[in-house]
C-alpha cells in the first residue's frame, strides 16, 4: 500500500486515507449505535461522493470509501474467527460487488483480485489505527495480536487466490474454517 502511495498517478490512495480519517467516526453525530453504518449512511446523504471529480481508479473511490467505513473493524477483532467472521459479512455486503469491480462470465461472478487486495489493505490499515487511538484502558496494538491479524489477512488472500476469483469460491472457502472451528467446539 505505502509502495502505491508513492507513485505519482496514485492520489487516489493519499485520498482514501484522508477521507476515512475525516469521516469514519462522523456516525458518532446520529446515534452511538452502529457507528461505522451510520458514518457510511452519512457519507451518502452528504453526498461527499459528488466533492470527487476524476477518471479511472479515483473514481471508485466513494464506494471503496463507504465499503472501508462500513468494515473498518474487521481487523480489530481478538480472533481470527471473529475476522473470518467479519470478512464474511463484507462479502454479504451489497456494495461490494461495486468496490470489487464484480463481473459475471457464463454465470460465474468475478471479482478483481487487485480491488479485494486494495480493499483488504485498507481495512488492515483501518483496524491498526482504531486499535492505536484508541481511547486509554482500550484494547491496543501488540506484537503477537498484530501477527495475528496480518496471518489473517494473508489468509485471507491465500483463499481468494484458490477461489480462482469467483466471488461463490472464495465465500464458499471463508465458510469452511468457520465450519471446522464450529465442529471442534
Amino acid at each position: 500500500m505505502l509502495r502505491r502511495m508513492r507513485d505519482p498517478g496514485s492520489a487516489g490512495e493519499l485520498s482514501i486515507l484522508v477521507a476515512w480519517l475525516s469521516t469514519f467516526r462522523l456516525g458518532e453525530l446520529v446515534s452511538e449505535e452502529d457507528v461505522p453504518m451510520q458514518s457510511a449512511a452519512l457519507v451518502d446523504r452528504l453526498r461527499i461522493e459528488s466533492l470527487i471529480h476524476g477518471d479511472g481508479p479515483v473514481k471508485r473511490i466513494p464506494v471503496v470509501l463507504k465499503m472501508i467505513i462500513r468494515h473498518q473493524d474487521a481487523f480489530t477483532a481478538e480472533s481470527e474467527n471473529g475476522i473470518l467472521q467479519a470478512l464474511q459479512a463484507m462479502l454479504d455486503d451489497g456494495e461490494l460487488r461495486k468496490a470489487l469491480q464484480v463481473n459475471e462470465h457464463e454465470g460465474v461472478l468475478y471479482y478483481n483480485k487487485e480491488a479485494l487486495e486494495i480493499l483488504l489493505d485498507w481495512l488492515f490499515l483501518a483496524g491498526m489505527i482504531k486499535r492505536a487511538t484508541a481511547k486509554p484502558g482500550a484494547a491496543t496494538i501488540d506484537p503477537a495480536g498484530l501477527n495475528r491479524r496480518l496471518a489473517s489477512l494473508l489468509n485471507f488472500r491465500n483463499l481468494s487466490d484458490q477461489s480462482g476469483y469467483r466471488l461463490d469460491g472464495l465465500k464458499k472457502a471463508l465458510a469452511l474454517p468457520a465450519r471446522a472451528i464450529e465442529q471442534q467446539a
